[in-house]
């Protein structure tokens, strides 16, 4: 029974314990995102790491390892570093806050970037991911 009871534990524990943290991250002063995707980023080059090391191991702990640096990635994915950071859109920030509500397409082609912005955020780790995974099986 606790061949199949310690792995629920343990990804609840991970998971739900990744998202409080995150969450904690997320209600801090806008000042603050910097140094958090600054430490995020230090801990995604870490879990990228361990991944690679933990891609041939057989053992059980080999494949609790790579769960949590699996979520450890997808936690940074979480963060959203594009719009956290305002790297690609701070000049916008006001005009976001504020839509003119005479120019609904001016509203609508910042929802669209935006939203663009968001998914090549999310999306770009995971294609560096696959393109590692197949150098890998070469």
């Amino acid at each position: 029974m606790s061949q199949y009871l310690l792995p629920v534990l343990y990804t609840l524990f991970v998971w739900w314990f990744g998202t409080g943290v995150i969450l904690y991250l997320d209600g801090l002063r806008r000042w603050t995102f910097k140094w958090t995707m600054l430490g995020a980023t230090f801990l995604l080059v870490l879990a990228l790491l361990g991944l690679w090391v933990t891609a041939k191991d057989t053992r059980i702990t080999g494949a609790y390892l790579a769960f949590t640096f699996a979520i450890v990635v997808c936690a940074w994915r979480s963060t959203d570093p594009i719009r956290r950071v305002g790297c690609a859109c701070a000049a916008k920030d006001a005009s976001c806050q504020r839509p003119n509500p005479g120019r609904p397409a001016t509203r609508s082609a910042q929802m669209r970037n935006a939203a663009l912005l968001h998914e090549l955020g999310r999306g770009l780790p995971q294609v560096v991911t696959e393109i590692e995974g197949l150098e890998r099986h070469r």
